[in-house]
């Protein structure tokens, strides 16, 4: 793993994932996850406060990768495809005032199925971290 700090504000922005480590050109890498809420509601393309803040970081010297929701959930919780995943999107170095692109436009029908994927995933995810906490819990009982 790659030394890291998650969800902190620099400067007006709130950075998802910074990653310690400068680049040869000494900017900052980070992770921004798009989550369905950086879109136009019920589409894969992204919302202009989405776009310029991708644009004000790269401007002050971060290389920003993003991590979009619609990716995330075709790797439902297979971490072994993640990893890969995660370490191309984070390899080599990207231009200086990089654009943040839309891709083609998919169909409504598409995007609610990736959604409703996206949805059965986070909710077997938190399902999975609420029966880990519940056994940690001590009981007292005595």
């Amino acid at each position: 793993g790659e030394a890291h700090r998650n969800s902190f504000r620099w400067g007006p922005f709130y950075i998802d994932i910074g990653l310690e480590e400068l680049e040869e050109d000494e900017r900052r890498r980070c992770l921004m996850v798009d989550t369905p809420a950086s879109f136009f509601h019920g589409t894969d393309q992204y919302l202009p406060p989405r776009i310029l803040q991708h644009k004000m970081l790269t401007s002050l010297g971060w290389d920003v990768r993003h991590v979009r929701w619609d990716d995330w959930a075709d790797f439902e919780l297979d971490s072994e495809r993640k990893k890969p995943f995660l370490q191309n999107l984070l390899a080599g170095s990207r231009p200086v005032g990089d654009e943040l692109m839309d891709r083609s436009p998919r169909s409504i029908s598409t995007v609610r199925e990736k959604l409703q994927k996206f949805r059965g995933v986070s909710a077997h995810i938190e399902e999975a971290e609420r029966m880990g906490s519940m056994e940690k819990k001590i009981d007292f009982d005595i």
